[in-house]
């Protein structure tokens, strides 16, 4: 075997395997020194990668005796890290870091007795104990070691703990605790003037991926970058890492955005950018309601204009059209590209819930239709809903309810997901899920039922005024379907009464003097008894007829919204009330062409086939 020497992972590597590492380190553990060891830890995470996931070559007896050397070497160095320097400190930190998230990512596809699971249990744990204990144990020794730590190896040490998302709670004095990364702050801070960019940027993700917000470390770090013009230094992923880490640390730094957005926008090309960076950069932009048109349209015309999608992961995907949506970023182009990938994909196993249900919802917010990707997803849903939250399962219907895509296989397979959620649901989730399948009008005994009006109530002052008003017409689709289910008469009344105080469309002057001119004269009430808005309502061969103008809120590609197919059928059934719909569009363009208005008028109630002439 090649000589272990010190400070060079390189001749670590030359090891075939990950055994013949493990046991030449074991061999000689008593006499290696810190490097070596570090260099030993840092190694093990490209063994684990060139391993597989589900390798098998080696009997159970193998694996148990080269699990208990490598426990030797762990107990061996967490025994004697506390006499090491901050340099082979902070690589050993990190080699564990890497070794954690490798096997960790790999947990729900590991075979039972492959050396990965068997990895896996050991140094993660079943409920993460052994991963906590290691950390906990490097962290106890190394606050004293990383006094003496420069900015590399602080900043290794800081990403170390980002990247296994641990940060650790102490005891301290009486009854107050304090948190590891609160402990590193004003070290980290001290250190924050001399550190390069990929430093730099490490720990403000690690601060952020694991929760530990520290306004002094984001508000110093991002008024350097500003103040030397750091911008030119940074990489792709640096840029990705600092606005993601501001977002989700919710450190609002307007400045930063701005400058970091026109670095961005003038750049030649983003070739260098990957899809991880992309993605992480408008979903920071969107989620920290920072708007800057410019960049968005930077990237998503990048996209558009690669070859393929394929080292897009669904993250990347999901991220991507939600932080469009949510920005209100039109860019008909990216969601037709992403669309466009996503349904020619053999499968969408590798999606989890919220990856499904924020896609959908990204396409109706951003009012993009595109039947292909809703069936493509409502097919990945009725196949397998492990994994479903009560959030999950009411965006994912709330998309397809307002986006008018019925697709009744999808509510009826979801139903029974929903009712043995409804326990965990919020008010918004209750309402949501309830109006969701008034709109579909496919029937779910199993969900609503005497459970559901019960969560309801205890709830009742939960309820937002669309809420309430969601609920009402959940309640009058009851009354549709004849069932025995009903909100009880105080919150019922309380829902009607909000969904009253919805202020109508109003009504266009020229369309009332239109119809009083080809012999229709419009009643003066155009509020039904259930609560509907109508622009007017007119009286044709002893038929009532709505007129409602058909605005953009209507239809989305062409299709009726949800809205519109409840407020129609229910008006219709409840009420016997048919409706014409004046295109608004349409009937701006003929501007005080009275004579074309008039025909485009009678055209709407043609097609009620009522003999209109």
């Amino acid at each position: 075997s090649p000589p272990l020497r010190r400070n060079n992972v390189s001749k670590m590597l030359d090891y075939k395997t990950l055994e013949e590492a493990i046991s030449s380190t074991h061999n000689r553990l008593r006499f290696l020194s810190p490097h070596q060891l570090a260099a030993f830890w840092t190694a093990v995470p490209d063994f684990l990668h060139k391993l597989g996931s589900n390798n098998k070559h080696h009997t159970g007896e193998h694996k148990k005796k080269q699990i208990q050397k490598l426990d030797e070497i762990l107990i061996y160095t967490l025994k004697e890290i506390q006499r090491f320097s901050h340099r082979p400190l902070s690589q050993i930190t990190l080699g564990f870091a890497k070794i954690v998230k490798h096997l960790g990512g790999h947990r729900r596809t590991l075979v039972e007795g492959s050396s990965h699971r068997q990895l896996h249990d050991y140094f993660i744990g079943e409920k993460s104990e052994n991963k906590e204990f290691i950390f906990r144990k490097i962290a106890g020794a190394s606050l004293h070691v990383l006094k003496e730590s420069n900015a590399q190896s602080l900043s290794n040490f800081v990403y170390a703990y980002g990247l296994a998302e641990y940060d650790i709670e102490f005891e301290g004095d009486g009854e107050e605790r304090e948190y590891f990364f609160d402990m590193l702050a004003g070290k980290v801070i001290f250190h924050l003037e001399t550190c390069d960019a990929r430093q730099l940027s490490n720990i403000l993700w690690a601060y952020a991926n694991v929760n530990a917000s520290n306004p002094g470390i984001f508000n110093k770090a991002a008024d350097m970058v500003i103040a030397k013009d750091l911008f030119k230094t940074f990489t792709s992923q640096d840029i990705s890492h600092i606005v993601w880490a501001h977002a989700t640390a919710q450190e609002q730094h307007h400045q930063l955005f701005r400058e970091m957005s026109h670095h961005v926008v003038r750049l030649g090309d983003l070739n260098s950018f990957l899809p991880e960076a992309l993605s992480n950069i408008v979903w920071a932009y969107a989620t920290a309601d920072e708007c800057h048109p410019k960049l968005f349209k930077k990237v998503a015309d990048h996209i558009v204009a690669l070859p393929n999608l394929r080292s897009f992961k669904p993250r990347h995907l999901s991220d991507i059209v939600w932080a469009y949506s949510s920005a209100g970023e039109n860019h008909s182009r990216l969601f037709r590209r992403v669309a466009g990938h996503i349904a020619t994909l053999d499968t969408l196993d590798e999606f989890i819930p919220q990856q499904l249900s924020n896609i959908a919802l990204a396409y109706t917010t951003a009012n993009e239709a595109h039947a292909l990707l809703f069936e493509k997803v409502a097919d990945a849903v009725i196949k397998n809903q492990d994994g479903f939250t009560s959030q999950n399962v009411a965006d994912l219907l709330q998309a397809y309810a307002i986006a008018g895509q019925i697709d009744q296989n999808l509510f009826t397979s979801l139903a029974s997901t929903a009712a043995a959620l409804v326990g965990e649901c919020t008010s918004q989730n209750l309402a949501n899920i309830a109006w969701a399948y008034a709109v579909s009008n496919v029937e779910a005994p199993s969900l609503f039922n005497d459970d559901f009006i019960q969560k309801c109530l205890e709830k009742e002052n939960e309820f937002s005024i669309e809420h309430k008003s969601q609920l009402h017409q959940w309640n009058l689709w009851q009354e549709e379907l004849q069932s025995n289910i009903r909100l009880p008469p105080s919150l019922g009344e309380t829902c009607y009464q909000t969904f009253l105080s919805n202020a109508p469309t109003p009504m266009q002057d020229d369309i009332i003097s239109e119809l009083m001119a080809i012999g229709i004269q419009p009643k003066g009430e155009t509020l039904t008894k259930n609560g509907y808005f109508l622009d007017a309502l007119v009286e044709v061969d002893g038929n009532k007829i709505g007129i409602e103008i058909n605005d953009s809120s209507h239809s989305a590609g062409g299709k009726a919204t949800g809205s519109t197919i409840l407020k129609h059928r229910q008006v219709a059934n409840l009420e016997e009330i048919s409706f014409v719909s004046v295109p608004y569009r349409e009937w701006n363009k003929l501007g005080k062409d009275r004579s074309r208005k008039q025909q485009c008028l009678r055209k709407c109630f043609v097609k009620l086939e009522l003999g209109f002439n």
